[in-house]
């Protein structure tokens, strides 16, 4: 790159990808802590209304949808969002480096593998409107227990110059957390008590309560967890005193994210590739999703590693076995469905799922597997793809 690390500078930073930043850093450590340094002065000259979406799944969907409510609400030009799910340190830290002063609001994802993760993003990003949208147990085997994942998922509650707090209110660890620490804050859910209520869903509109006032929202609700989602971005809507008719143009128009539960071809199969990333919540909801929309049709499942999940690996896997037997009940009892397996921890699906050995089949890793999909595809109607990203299952949708 030509770059003088010695002589590292603030103007070089907005000149280099966060990849190329991650690069360097790798080979000299030390310039973590002046890129941190030089985010977090960088952020305390920017006026914007700044929003931190953080949870174990959903982040990017919900940071999605928010960006496209506040381009419909804002100037386009005066909002920033983060890249795809870019949620590490690094990548953030490189975002806020390159903002422009007119930038008046911007949405950021934040993740964590370990306690302790959301400090510098925090620092960096100085949020005024935090989400948590949920708490699973992605990531539960870098953090060594279920206690030390909740400590920090929930700690994002505690930024410091926070104002708005929109929490998942069907789970009463979060509103245990908030009521001990006496904050405010914005629920959403399926229970009463949420200020922003899932009512209703359809095919392809939602009815929600907000404040005891019936919305009626039209979206296409063929994605997974779409009405938690749109609760969300309601519930941050009305933290912001967004108009509820800006929330309500932004979901008509809004056609999804990229990788997640997308709807493309392979020859001429259906296939829904929801393979961007998995955890034991996003894989329980996606194959669901999917029994609901491939009723009566043959399809093949291809179900891939969720990784880092430590000592609960075994026991998620096979939970996943169990949810295939439960909302693909038709599809065994009429042989309508293959189960193919990609990884070594997705062995365990098989485990107690109720299918013929001759109806699954398992591959160590995604070449493999892609050679056998190539000839068995053309028998089925639909496929479902589902794994964590390092399984790499897009390399099945990409030219051999």
């Amino acid at each position: 790159m030509g770059i003088n690390t010695e002589n590292f500078n603030f103007r070089q930073m907005q000149t280099l990808s966060w990849k190329e930043l991650t690069s360097m850093c790798e080979r000299d450590s030390s310039l973590r802590n002046v890129i941190f340094d030089a985010a977090i002065e960088k952020r305390k000259s920017l006026n914007i209304n700044s929003i931190v979406v953080a949870g174990s799944a959903g982040k990017t969907t919900v940071k999605e949808m928010l960006g496209y409510l506040y381009k419909q609400w804002l100037n386009p030009a005066e909002l920033t969002i983060s890249e795809e799910n870019q949620n590490t340190k690094i990548a953030l830290a490189s975002q806020i480096i390159k903002v422009d002063s007119s930038v008046k609001a911007g949405i950021f994802e934040v993740g964590a593998r370990k306690v302790g993760d959301f400090s510098i993003p925090l620092q960096i990003l100085n949020p005024s409107t935090v989400v948590l949208i949920n708490i699973g147990t992605a990531h539960l085997g870098e953090f060594g227990s279920l206690k030390n994942l909740l400590k920090e998922k929930l700690s994002v509650l505690d930024s410091k110059d926070v104002k708005n707090r929109v929490v998942f209110g069907d789970d009463e660890r979060i509103l245990d957390y908030l009521h001990k620490k006496k904050m405010d804050y914005i629920s959403f859910g399926y229970k009463k008590h949420n200020r922003v209520q899932i009512l209703l869903q359809n095919e392809y509109s939602l009815e929600l309560s907000v404040d005891g006032k019936i919305l009626k929202v039209d979206i296409d609700t063929s994605f997974p967890n779409i009405a938690l989602n749109v609760a969300a971005v309601v519930a941050v809507a009305v933290s912001l005193v967004i108009p509820m008719r800006v929330c309500i143009k932004s979901f008509k128009n809004f056609n999804g994210v990229k990788r997640r539960f997308e709807l493309c071809h392979w020859g001429t199969t259906e296939v829904i590739d929801d393979a961007y990333n998995a955890s034991p919540e996003s894989m329980q909801a996606g194959i669901e999703k999917f029994s609901e929309i491939s009723k009566r049709k043959k399809i093949i499942l291809v179900l891939g590693s969720m990784l880092e999940l430590g000592n609960a690996s075994e026991i998620e896997h096979r939970k996943i076995g169990r949810y295939i037997n439960s909302y693909f009940r038709e599809h065994i009892e009429h042989n309508l469905v293959r189960l193919v397996l990609v990884g070594e921890a997705a062995k365990e699906i098989a485990t107690d799922v109720n299918l013929k050995r001759t109806q699954i089949n398992w591959f160590a890793d995604v070449d493999l597997a892609k050679t056998y999909l190539e000839t068995m595809r053309w028998h089925y109607d639909m496929i479902y793809l589902k794994a964590s990203k390092s399984i790499n299952l897009v390399k099945l949708l990409q030219p051999s």
